[in-house]
């Protein structure tokens, strides 16, 4: 047990510099000598051995069977859960786990929970503890839980945004010579987190993480090349970084190939490539991997249309937190396409979505509360969402709200405002509302 857990540390700290290599060699080591826990990575992540996640899954329920507390079997259960090893991917599951390996004290396990919490996936949100538990874990020296950190403090999610605050704790990780870190920091320069983009310096780390096989770092390497961002525009070089990127598993990676043969950058045009890349993104978490590939098997684009995968792959999106893909499920699921109709579904993910702020979403749901879908209907909700999507620019949003002016549903009977919001709702695309301005003006002549 003591080699797996020093080869946990080589990977995801506290204590010891970051050392992958030295890791696996000790996994190897140990699972030589039986160790069944060692035995259960080695089969899972392929170390050592060819990957074999059913074996794998399989040693995993007899050693939890037997340790119910066992902090690496229960962050691996949390792990194979959530990237759909042997089993359905389940993040409600994978939470649950990493939840009660980081409670025996797995950081890896700590950080992937407090992640997950951040982003509310598989449970509520809560961005203060989330941010909480990443300091906690970034002072015993968790690299991961320190670029998560330095990220938060970016953003401002569970804290006030502070990137002089986000530069020190990536400086001070710089110390465990985690590559991780060093692609933070390069994405630190890259995007200008002081205010001023430095690409010279951006590119210094990024070069030093990809040289020490970060995946990301050359995927980011490759974009500059791509587009030509702060380097003369190479698509052979770039082309080069993604494909190493993509064997490295790299989602970011997986995507930009992915459009690089969508759009014939560098390589030839080809759909059919350019879906399986897109499909290795998704497997690896990037939302844009999913939102293309769902794309293509919604509107047929080199493969039979598909609306079952479609929507298959935009609810990955969506439980990874993207609006746009929420919006999609909801839409699917209301109207059953591809799969059968579901209000409650439909309501559920129209929900998230609004509440997200997006215009498609607040629609939605307001069209939910005006048929009463999946919910009560409720017509003063209704249209207080359309409102905050017609501000939007939802062209129908507006056209609806219109209506209720008109009406007088949820809201006061006002014609005057209704007739405005037709003519705002044609301008916008929505032809219809011309005309039904002009009866309205008709009417407002009598």
């Amino acid at each position: 047990m003591a080699m797996v857990q020093l080869a946990q540390r080589y990977n995801d700290g506290p204590d010891v510099p970051y050392d992958p290599k030295q890791a696996d060699e000790l996994l190897i080591k140990a699972a030589a000598e039986g160790n069944e826990d060692a035995m259960a990575i080695c089969l899972l992540a392929g170390v050592g051995r060819k990957a074999d996640p059913n074996q794998g899954f399989e040693t995993l329920k007899k050693l939890i069977a037997a340790q119910p507390k066992d902090s690496t079997v229960l962050r691996l259960l949390g792990r194979a859960h959530r990237k759909g090893w042997s089993v359905k991917p389940d993040l409600a599951k994978a939470r649950e786990y990493y939840k009660a390996a980081a409670d025996e004290g797995d950081p890896g396990a700590g950080h992937a929970y407090a992640s997950m919490i951040l982003l509310g996936q598989g449970g509520p949100k809560d961005e203060a503890e989330g941010y909480k538990r990443l300091v906690n874990l970034s002072e015993r020296g968790c690299s991961f839980a320190i670029g998560e950190l330095a990220q938060a403090l970016h953003d401002g999610t569970g804290c006030k945004a502070d990137n002089a605050k986000a530069k020190e704790w990536l400086e001070r990780g710089l110390k465990l010579h985690n590559p991780f870190l060093m692609l933070r920091m390069g994405i630190y320069y890259l995007d200008g987190w002081d205010g001023t983009e430095d690409i010279p310096k951006a590119m210094g780390f990024l070069e030093k993480a990809a040289a020490r096989g970060e995946a990301h770092a050359m995927a980011r390497l490759g974009c500059l090349h791509l587009y030509g961002l702060g380097v003369p525009t190479n698509k052979p070089k770039a082309i080069e970084l993604l494909q190493k990127a993509s064997d490295g598993k790299d989602g970011y990676g997986n995507f930009l190939l992915g459009t690089c043969y969508e759009e014939g950058k560098g390589v030839p045009s080809d759909s059919t490539k350019a879906l399986a890349y897109f499909l290795k993104a998704c497997e690896a978490d990037d939302i844009w991997g999913c939102q293309s590939a769902a794309k293509y098997y919604e509107k047929g684009i080199g493969v039979p249309k598909d609306l079952a995968k479609a929507w298959a792959l935009y609810l990955k999106a969506a439980e990874l937190g993207d609006a746009f893909s929420m919006s999609k499920v909801g839409y699917l699921s209301d109207g059953g396409h591809g799969v059968p109709e579901d209000h409650a579904v439909a309501f559920k993910w129209n929900k998230k979505c609004a509440e997200t702020g997006d215009k498609n979403g607040q629609f939605q749901l307001a069209r939910d509360y005006l048929q009463g879908t999946g919910v009560r209907p409720d017509y003063s909700l209704a249209v207080d969402l359309l409102t905050k999507s017609s501000q939007q620019g939802h062209p129908i949003a507006t056209f609806v709200l219109a209506d209720c002016y008109e009406s007088g549903s949820g809201c006061k009977k006002d014609l005057a405002k209704a007739k405005e919001l037709f003519l705002l709702a044609a301008s916008r695309g929505k032809a219809e509302g011309a005309d039904r301005a002009k009866k309205l003006e008709e009417n407002l002549k009598r």
